[in-house]
């Protein structure tokens, strides 16, 4: 009955999720989520104190599904050069994907809080792609001789360029700027020449 009970939130969490990636925070209300799980008010004070509950669920787990995306893609025999080039797109899709929740509501440092607790968790991953990328002599310059380093350097910079302001306030002229710092960034950091680096 308690598993049933737990996959039955995780199911009003997933709807919610795509609700809000659909429609934004504003747009989205405990109705519309029902409505699709086919279940009564009660049902989602039983699980949920409020709308703005399930949202902070809602962002977790679109962030344990990022981690999950950047494992997979990590996790790959293609060569290291496309698995840097894979991880540079997932960042610009899911960078897309959460500017369109439109988050007004959400704590500037409860958004911070959530990507460090994100960005952390993609350290150990990160720490390894970027070993074999070396010991495959793409990453030649000698910059940081720890990769822990050069690792934790990299992606709180690059949470640094991204979170100047809430992304919910952020144009999409803006949105690609970003993205264009991001990839010369890595590009001079790396040593190599990624696509789009130019501009």
């Amino acid at each position: 009955m308690r598993k049933q009970s737990e996959i039955r939130k995780q199911e009003l969490v997933e709807i919610a999720l795509d609700q809000f990636l659909a429609n934004g925070y504003e747009q989205t209300t405990i109705r519309s989520i029902l409505k699709i799980a086919g279940g009564e008010v009660g049902m989602f004070y039983h699980y949920f104190k409020s709308k703005e509950e399930i949202f902070d669920c809602a962002i977790n787990l679109f962030l344990d599904n990022y981690v999950k995306k950047i494992e997979k893609i990590a996790d790959t025999s293609k060569p290291i050069m496309d698995v840097i080039m894979d991880l540079i797109k997932q960042l610009h899709i899911s960078l897309y994907e959460y500017s369109q929740i439109k988050p007004e509501k959400f704590h500037w440092s409860m958004d911070i809080a959530l990507h460090q607790s994100t960005l952390r968790r993609l350290v150990p991953i990160i720490e390894g792609i970027i070993h074999k990328a070396k010991e495959a002599g793409i990453i030649t310059v000698p910059l940081f001789d720890n990769e822990y380093e050069l690792t934790v350097f990299l992606l709180f910079g690059i949470s640094g360029i991204l979170h100047d302001k809430p992304l919910s306030i952020m144009s999409d002229i803006e949105l690609k700027q970003k993205e264009r710092t991001i990839n010369r960034l890595v590009s001079s950091i790396f040593g190599i020449p990624l696509q789009n680096s130019a501009g």
